[in-house]
């Protein structure tokens, strides 16, 4: 039964969108406990510097519930409100498709460690961003390890790395869209609706993607009607789970998959995604001084805060190479 109470809007385009939503489809009850929960946590982002829900990571989420714990919301409250955030970052990355799976915070949370603030029975202390990111290195031995049809996988693989795109800007490209005298494509994110370049280096790519544009893409049978750079021999458009699906199963047959966690609905979360080579993406551009500024207009981030995280990896290199510095 759709719910009678009045709408108020709270004042972000998404949450407000999804609250649209419950009210049209759910009780007057879950309408208020949606509406309650989520106002609390849009006052949170405001209070913290957060202006974009769909930028938000695993940490920020979890610093949000000990934020519940430690002004003292009982554990039934922070639990509704976990489970009302949950349900808002499953309909952006699932209906909505605003961001990637890979990039829903909830699907990154470790449940575990904040699980006993809505159970009453320990607290926790927050931790540094935890990126995960493949390397170079991986990604040769993925390129390898790659399934049929090989020059394909290989290819959305490179491109994953070098362009740092998330998986469904990887599965929207066009073939009108790629310019390959500049190595360049040109990418529409549904998350902001911008248009963006982003570029590969010369090498592997150039390679691929030749023997892959100008042969083999045509030996697929929907080639003649469809416009996207990656199909298959039944579809005009690779999917996104079909593009996630390879990069998981690639990992693994390469011998460096591995679960990061089994969450409490029993589903395994790897180490390698899509999202890990944006990560990796992002990691090898800082280390190899690419500008912080450049990096985010290369990856599309809305905020440069979210960018800034990667600087640690390099603040890392210059440790390690003071560590590694002979002096008297």
């Amino acid at each position: 039964m759709a719910a009678t109470t009045t709408r108020t809007p709270i004042g972000n385009e998404h949450i407000d969108e999804f609250l649209d939503d419950v009210h049209g489809l759910k009780s007057d009850g879950t309408y208020q406990t949606r509406h309650s929960d989520l106002k609390n946590f849009y006052g949170w982002m405001q209070d913290n510097g957060h202006d974009d829900v769909t930028e938000l990571s695993a940490r920020d989420i979890r610093k949000y519930l000990i934020w519940n714990d430690r002004q003292g919301y009982a554990p039934a409250t922070i639990q509704s409100r976990y489970m009302s955030v949950t349900m808002l970052f499953k309909e952006l990355s699932g209906i909505y498709d605003v961001i990637d799976e890979d990039d829903n915070p909830m699907e990154n949370l470790d449940y575990m460690s904040v699980s006993g603030l809505m159970e009453g029975t320990k607290k926790t202390d927050d931790d540094p961003d935890n990126v995960v990111f493949v390397t170079p290195e991986e990604v040769n031995m993925m390129c390898e390890d790659a399934p049929n049809p090989q020059h394909r996988n290989q290819l959305i693989l490179r491109i994953l790395f070098q362009t740092g795109v998330r998986v469904q800007e990887c599965r929207d490209m066009k073939l009108e869209h790629v310019d390959r005298d500049e190595r360049s494509i040109q990418i529409h994110s549904q998350k902001t609706d911008d248009w963006r370049t982003v570029w590969w280096q010369p090498g592997k790519v150039d390679t691929l993607m030749a023997m892959w544009v100008d042969h083999l893409r045509d030996t697929h049978s929907p080639a003649a009607e469809s416009d996207h750079l990656f199909l298959t021999n039944r579809s005009e458009k690779l999917g996104k789970s079909r593009i996630q699906e390879m990069v998981r199963d690639t990992a693994k047959r390469a011998g460096i998959q591995s679960v990061l966690y089994t969450d409490p609905a029993g589903k395994d979360h790897h180490r390698i995604t899509p999202h890990a080579f944006r990560h990796g993406h992002c990691v090898n551009a800082v280390r190899n001084d690419i500008d912080i500024a450049f990096v985010r207009e290369h990856v599309g981030h809305e905020s440069i805060e979210t960018t800034k995280r990667y600087l640690q990896f390099k603040e890392e290199e210059i440790r390690d190479a003071y560590h590694r510095f002979d002096t008297a």
